[in-house]
């Protein structure tokens, strides 16, 4: 495994069973150029001893969401169904944190999952995530283990660690993957990286971990050989029976112009308000989130029955630092006669219209004010004009002051 971005997180999993952290990911204490890397942490085996851990397992049990916990001794196998979450920081020539980054190859060696030798299931807890390994040397279809009964009460998403999801904090960050959104990243990222905006991604590459969540009852996932396909099959297409369904995606963009996080709302006659199963949680990042908030739940997909007379999209926002920032919105087969759509500034007092047959670009910006960082400062109005309803007066409360101004037009 090789990647471009230096000293990142990775999502991981491995297709081979038979050796251990150290003698695969750590080369057997050997420094050969171009492969494996230092992995720290305390315990036994380590290259170095810290504090805090590079290679560590997401434990589901542990507390209200689950936690990362490290690793504690490199001698365990390598192969875990859970795959493992690690700090690349380069080959094993790269052994401090202040040098030079440089592509690495994370290779293992062992024994293949076969038709007579299957995968392991992973059992997930009622109304908890789970993080799952792609066990296969080879590509899986998450649409495939989706239709076919692969996936065991969960839900209709799965959540994915983007390494190259920098925002301003240059940690990486969760992209969501959603069968209700055609499996388009919530965040998105540019044409070169892995979860390019727009383009569905309805895969997962050997070598990666992912997570899925329950749908309230306990569930599982388990794998067949069915699930495997070749790495240049054609990306899924949305079948034309979605052909009404509407998108409304906005994404988060820094002051730098880079990507921190995204959203995206979908309207459609199948969907239900509440929160079920095509709806998808919002896992936090450690850099900016930019969500959305349903019924006191912060949500990265939200699937939402067809919009009636008035509709109102909630944003959820957290950890943004002092800077201007951007709000890129991106409707799709969102035009409709009398249909208009107007964004919501709690702080400032104003509102804008937003197209919804191309894309809006609107820029604010946090400062000193603790209120500007408020996590309910944005919402969207979505109005069916035909109804000539009439809007004014809108009051809120920021949690420091009471604020009211005229929407225009609605």
């Amino acid at each position: 495994m090789a990647d471009g971005r230096p000293k990142s997180w990775q999502f991981l999993a491995t297709p081979t069973a038979g050796q251990t952290v150290f003698q695969s990911w750590q080369e057997s204490g050997s420094v050969p150029a171009g492969y494996g890397t230092w992995i720290t942490g305390t315990g036994t085996g380590f290259d170095a001893i810290t504090s805090t851990p590079s290679m560590k397992y997401y434990d589901p049990a542990i507390g209200a969401n689950g936690i990362w916990t490290g690793i504690n001794n490199t001698a365990i196998s390598i192969n875990d169904k859970r795959g493992y979450m690690l700090y690349v920081r380069g080959d094993r020539t790269v052994t401090t944190a202040s040098g030079t980054a440089n592509p690495t190859t994370l290779r293992t060696k062992g024994t293949l999952y076969q038709p007579a030798n299957p995968p392991p299931v992973t059992n997930v807890l009622a109304g908890k995530l789970a993080a799952v390994g792609n066990p296969y040397a080879s590509t899986i279809d998450l649409v495939y283990m989706k239709n076919n009964g692969l996936f065991v009460n969960l839900n209709n998403d799965v959540t994915v660690w983007d390494p190259l999801l920098t925002g301003s904090y240059n940690s990486g960050g969760y992209q969501s993957l959603s069968a209700a959104n055609n499996y388009e990243p919530t965040a998105g990222n540019t044409p070169s990286s892995y979860y390019p905006a727009g383009v569905p991604s309805s895969t997962i590459q050997s070598g990666q971990a992912f997570f899925v969540r329950s749908a309230g009852l306990a569930g599982s996932v388990s794998f067949t050989e069915a699930c495997k396909v070749n790495t240049n099959r054609l990306v899924n297409r949305p079948p034309s029976t979605l052909s009404g369904r509407r998108y409304f995606r906005t994404t988060l963009y820094t002051s730098a112009g880079l990507i921190a996080d995204g959203n995206a709302v979908i309207f459609d006659q199948a969907f239900r308000n509440d929160i079920d199963a095509d709806d998808t949680y919002k896992i936090e990042n450690a850099g900016e989130n930019f969500g959305l908030l349903r019924n006191g739940q912060s949500l990265a997909v939200e699937a939402r029955h067809a919009i009636d007379l008035r509709d109102t999209v909630f944003f959820n926002m957290n950890n943004l630092r002092r800077q201007k920032y951007q709000l890129r919105f991106a409707p799709k087969n969102m035009q409709a006669v009398g249909l208009s759509a107007f964004f919501i500034d709690r702080f400032l007092g104003t509102s804008a219209p937003i197209s919804l047959t191309d894309s809006t670009v609107i820029t604010f910006r946090v400062t000193v004010d603790p209120a500007s960082a408020f996590s309910e400062r944005f919402y969207v109005i979505l109005v069916n004009g035909r109804n000539s309803l009439m809007y004014s007066n809108v009051t809120y409360r920021t949690g420091r002051d009471k604020k009211k101004h005229n929407v225009q037009g609605l």
